[in-house]
């Protein structure tokens, strides 16, 4: 994987202010949030079925 570019904090301050935190996520933290999400969805979809 390459490195990102550097972000202009003139062009895009708000960007620039935020890209430590996006350099701080890894692909596993990535994937975990996706699948977390995927599984809370499927979890809201399935209604309880009586015995």
């Amino acid at each position: 994987m390459s490195e990102p570019s550097e972000i202009s904090p003139e062009a895009h301050p708000t960007l620039a202010g935020l890209s430590p935190q996006f350099a701080a996520v890894t692909p596993d933290d990535t994937f975990e949030y996706g699948l977390q999400r995927l599984l809370a969805g499927l979890a809201q979809d399935v209604e309880p079925t009586a015995c």
